[in-house]
């Protein structure tokens, strides 16, 4: 690797890894949406909900072992740390299953493509609450 490619992958590599997890993070929910939705049945705003949760589990568990690589000084900073991460999801399973909702279910948008765009909206914000958040940086 050229001391250019070495350098930019220094530089980037945490957002480049987070796009590869997320990339992951959104198989497993979209999967999981259409498994629950289409062969099972289920009702979409149910499906949306099951398999974002089942998305954000896998998304703290990928994250934190290979995007932002953090380590957690006992019990009280695990707890921490995941309650931000958890608080942060959370605000934007809202506006996923909630944009879910409207788009679908109110406005009769199609499934696949309205979990599509929710997803690019909430895939940056979970990247800019991970960064400042919950996996920033510790002093010390």
């Amino acid at each position: 690797m050229t001391d250019k490619l070495r350098a930019l992958w220094v530089k980037y590599r945490q957002m480049a890894v987070y796009c590869i997890v997320g990339v992951f993070t959104t198989l497993v929910n979209f999967s999981l949406f259409w498994l629950l939705h289409y062969p099972l049945g289920l009702n979409e705003n149910f499906a949306n909900t099951i398999s974002v949760i089942s998305a954000v589990l896998f998304a703290y568990v990928t994250n934190k072992l290979f995007v932002f690589k953090t380590r957690c000084d006992g019990p009280a900073d695990l707890a921490r740390e995941m309650l931000s991460f958890f608080g942060a999801r959370g605000i934007t399973m809202l506006i996923e299953v909630g944009g879910g909702f409207v788009l679908m279910t109110v406005l009769g948008y199609d499934e696949m493509l309205s979990k599509a765009g929710l997803t690019v909206i909430v895939f940056v914000l979970n990247y800019i609450f991970s960064k400042l958040f919950v996996f920033k940086e510790r002093k010390g």
